[in-house]
């Protein structure tokens, strides 16, 4: 072979390796685009999740006012850290007074366009627990201690009171139901479902009546970086001790559900399936899921207008979104909610929905909102 030839071979080999190593280059950054694109696109049911989180605005000091009419035996110890949260219930309620009064405005991407859904929140259930790990009597190892203030809603959606003034109702019968702070509660223990229920608008507008669809969020505290607070046994007590019990009388480890529908003429208590119980186990709620990228942006964006918004008070205000760790879809289409290329997403989707699951069943407690959703969605 003569030397022209064997640099013509050379040359040939050159250019495919090249060729074989652009298309080996092509093919890595196709795949980093993907899975760039795949972090900044989510899915509808994301975008539900990130515009009906709560968002929590609260004062940075406290309610330093409040503090000094506690009673003078009461002893506290505070343990502040730099980014340690206290905030008190009533401030996760009054998140919602907007949407409770005009709804919730999700976009939704469908048939290539972006519309505006609206829901109109409702609170599903709840149980509160005192912590009582400084409290001077004995504490009860075997996790059976009541709910200080719980809550079953049962009553068609379409009958159902706006929420605010549920939690109006509730607090006047206990007034922990928005005065406890989350450093006073069992942060293993408690929990919050909140139900959601499409609304729509008329005119119609942006919004779709064939875009059907309910869910149940459910919230915990314990992925919170709760200010330590320990407190003596306040010796000021509320009317009830749970919002579910003016038959207090009546054996603890039993469940009672009680139907106020045939109490409505002289009945003042709010109608609701309500359930009396000790809680038999105590497994934590899962820590909530991570959010895509972009809708982790989102939510940083929601929660910076909230802040804006409280911008001209004097005192200054944190803000933060409390993540639901489970949910319960109704009746939706998965083609619409649940189509997105991030496979991470997906799963997270179906974990949320087992953690739901395993939660109340790990619990035993009888949610009818979850109930009906499951037996008929």
């Amino acid at each position: 072979m003569s030397g022209e030839s064997t640099i013509f071979c050379a040359r040939i080999k050159l250019s495919l390796s090249l060729r074989m190593i652009s298309e080996e280059v092509k093919r890595e950054e196709g795949d980093r685009d993907a899975r760039a694109s795949a972090e900044f696109s989510s899915s509808n049911i994301e975008s539900f999740l990130v515009h009906s989180m709560p968002i929590i605005v609260y004062d940075e000091d406290g309610d330093e006012d409040e503090d000094e009419d506690d009673d003078e035996d009461e002893d506290e110890d505070v343990d502040v850290g730099e980014n340690d949260v206290d905030f008190r219930l009533g401030d996760v309620w009054n998140s919602f007074a907007e949407t409770s009064a005009f709804g919730c405005e999700v976009p939704l991407e469908f048939q290539g366009k972006v519309i505006a859904q609206y829901y109109s929140p409702f609170v599903s259930a709840f149980q509160i627990f005192e912590n009582d790990e400084d409290e001077d009597d004995e504490v009860d190892k075997d996790n059976k201690k009541s709910a200080t203030a719980q809550y079953f809603e049962s009553v068609a959606p379409y009958s159902r009171a706006p929420m605010m003034d549920v939690i109006e109702k509730l607090t006047n019968e206990n007034e922990k139901v928005s005065s406890l702070r989350v450093s006073e509660i069992d942060l293993n223990k408690s929990w919050i479902s909140f139900a959601w229920y499409p609304i729509y608008r008329i005119p119609q507008g942006t919004s779709r009546t064939d875009i059907q669809g309910c869910f149940l969020t459910y919230h915990g505290f314990n992925h919170l970086n709760v200010r330590r607070r320990r407190r003596r046994r306040r010796t000021t007590t509320s009317k009830n001790t749970t919002t579910t019990s003016k038959n207090s009388n009546e054996e603890e480890n039993n469940i009672d559900i009680i139907n106020n529908n045939n109490n409505n003429n002289n009945d003042n208590k709010t109608n609701t399936r309500q359930l009396q119980q000790k809680t038999p186990t105590s497994i934590p709620p899962p820590r909530p899921a991570s959010l895509t990228l972009l809708g982790e942006l989102r939510l940083l964006r929601r929660i910076e207008d909230c802040k804006k918004q409280r911008s001209d008070d004097k005192k200054p205000s944190r803000a933060l979104a409390l993540k639901p760790f489970g949910l319960c879809c109704y009746k939706t289409d998965p083609e619409i909610f649940f189509a997105a290329e991030n496979e991470n997403e997906s799963e997270r989707t179906a974990a949320m929905i087992d953690g739901a699951y395993a939660f109340l069943r790990g619990i035993k407690v009888i949610h009818p909102d979850y109930e009906f959703f499951s037996h008929h969605g």
